[in-house]
C-alpha cells in the first residue's frame, strides 16, 4: 500500500487516540473507592468519605465514577467535610442515579463515490446501570 494516503475525521482520530491511551480524562489522586464498602452502609459511605478529600472525589465524580458521585452527594447532604448542600447533594446523586450506555459514534465521511458519509456506532464496554442507592437517597430528598 505504499503511496496511498487515508484521511479519516477528527472524531475517529479522537476515538483511535482515546482507545490507544494517548488522550485521558482527568488525572485523579489515588484510586475511586471500592464499591462494596462504600454502598453496603452509612459507615461505610462515611469511612469512604473521610479516607478521601473531597477534591479526589469530587475528581473522581467529573470522570464519570458512579460511586464518587454518590458519595460525593452523600458528602453534600451530611456536611461531611464541607458545609451541606442539598441542590449539590442532589446534583450528585441524579448523576450517580443516572444508567450509562458505553456506546459513542463516529463519523466517517463519504468514501470513493459515496456521496453521503455514514455514523457508526463503537461500543467501548458494557453500559452500567445507575446506583440503585443513589435512587433512595434522592427519594429520600424528595426528588423522585
Amino acid at each position: 500500500m505504499a503511496g496511498r494516503v487515508f484521511s479519516i475525521g477528527p472524531g475517529a482520530l479522537l476515538l483511535l487516540l482515546s482507545l490507544s491511551g494517548c488522550v485521558q480524562g482527568p488525572s485523579c489522586q489515588g484510586q475511586p473507592p471500592g464499591e462494596a464498602s462504600a454502598l453496603s452502609s452509612d459507615a461505610g459511605a462515611r469511612t469512604a468519605i473521610e479516607t478521601s478529600s473531597l477534591v479526589s472525589l469530587q475528581c473522581w465524580a467529573d470522570s464519570g465514577n458512579q460511586i464518587s458521585q454518590y458519595l460525593l452527594g452523600y458528602a453534600y447532604e451530611y456536611g461531611l467535610g464541607t458545609t451541606p448542600d442539598r441542590a449539590k447533594a442532589i446534583r450528585a446523586y441524579q448523576q450517580a442515579a443516572t444508567p450509562r450506555s458505553n456506546r459513542t459514534y463516529i463519523y466517517s465521511p463519504a468514501v470513493g463515490k459515496e456521496s453521503h458519509g455514514r455514523v457508526i456506532p463503537v461500543t467501548t464496554g458494557p453500559d452500567t446501570p445507575g446506583l440503585p442507592q443513589a435512587r433512595a437517597a434522592l427519594a429520600r430528598l424528595g426528588e423522585r
